[in-house]
């Protein structure tokens, strides 16, 4: 009988069957205490004995654990706090681990206390690619970029023996293609991290029904591969392969008008003397940011390489229907970003601020 709920079932019925025993003999001569089913007997039919003091303390620790879920986002101290209890109750609750290194590097950004945290998740379950993951995310913080790819592989290997492959484990194996190319670009492996793009951008990302009701609903966008085409981009910039790098900075654009990728864009442009390109879509960042004091320099710089006055063409080049229409979806965006109050967040959607 291995089966923990089997277990408590058997104990309460022999507890049930002691009482009966006790009423039965009440006013009559009492019965041996050998005729009494004794716990201990119970508990030694089973391999891994368990007090129901130990279950007890378990579903607190569970509790504990659902509550800073749903409170950490919004009251990250009360979290840590629910989390710490949890443990006090169950040192070998992984989930708990799991959300405090969550909330010590998201919330506090302390990533070094945060991978002790997961390396104690690790510690309780090898197979834990959540906790492989983020203790790699935690080390690329660190700057140990070899050992944060040592754990993005480790997660990889985990993730490949689940059976069932839902959204989640999809979009964390996006995740971990692309922090791992990004670990390797910055040991200058940059062949190395195109084929971790290439084969994020190879992962379905397609969100299931409900997810895409959701989003519609609430007017938010759906998952996209913006960042593999952004950081393939960057990987080509640093490789000099310009029109490899314009082509994935314009995809991502495409899927998600951030400002870093208009940005970069840009800058590429600049790099290879279109200035006049390079002018349009550094206004179009000035157009968000008025005041960006770095975008009215290279606006500068490229001013003096054309010859002319950058009065001429400074907040005046975003008139076209490409860049209205990339000005339009990008405070599409940011009204979104505002819209996303705590209540509608849950800790599960935290693993998305890894992505980078």
């Amino acid at each position: 009988m291995n089966n923990k709920d089997d277990l408590l079932k058997n104990y309460i019925e022999s507890q049930k069957r002691q009482t009966q025993i006790i009423e039965e003999t009440t006013g009559r001569k009492r019965k041996s205490s050998s005729d009494f089913v004794r716990t201990e007997d119970l508990i030694e039919e089973i391999n891994k004995p368990v007090r129901v003091g130990d279950i007890y303390k378990t579903s607190e620790a569970n509790k504990y654990v659902k509550k800073a879920t749903d409170i950490s986002e919004y009251n990250p101290q009360k979290g840590l706090e629910l989390c710490s209890k949890a443990i006090a109750l169950d040192s070998t609750n992984k989930e708990a681990y799991y959300l405090k290194g969550i909330i010590l590097d998201l919330e506090y950004s302390s990533p070094k206390a945060a991978l002790e945290d997961f390396s104690k998740v690790i510690n309780i379950d090898p197979t834990h690619y959540k906790g492989w993951y983020s203790r790699g995310i935690c080390k690329k913080k660190l700057e140990d970029y070899k050992g944060a790819i040592e754990d993005y592989c480790e997660a990889i290997k985990q993730i490949s023996k689940v059976e069932k492959k839902d959204y989640e484990v999809f979009d964390i194996f996006y995740s971990i293609y692309i922090n791992r190319g990004n670990a390797k670009q910055k040991l200058n492996d940059l062949k190395g991290s195109i084929n971790d793009y290439n084969l994020a951008l190879n992962i379905d990302l397609s969100p299931s029904e409900h997810i895409q009701k959701y989003a519609e609903l609430r007017g938010f966008p759906l998952p996209n591969n913006s960042l593999a085409y952004f950081n393939r981009g960057n990987s080509y910039t640093l490789l000099k392969d310009y029109q490899a790098a314009l082509e994935d900075y314009k995809k991502a654009i495409d899927l998600t008008p951030d400002m870093l990728y208009v940005g970069r864009l840009a800058e590429v442009y600049q790099k290879i003397g279109l200035y006049r390109e390079a002018i349009k879509y550094f206004n179009v960042v000035l157009e968000i940011q008025p005041n960006s004091e770095e975008v009215i320099t290279q606006i500068r710089e490229c001013c003096n390489e054309l010859g002319i006055d950058e009065m001429q063409v400074k907040y005046k080049s975003t008139e076209d229907d490409e860049s209205k229409e990339i000005i339009k979806r990008v405070r599409q965006e940011l009204r979104i970003l505002r819209a996303l109050r705590p209540d509608n967040i849950n800790i599960p959607s935290m693993i998305n601020k890894y992505n980078e």
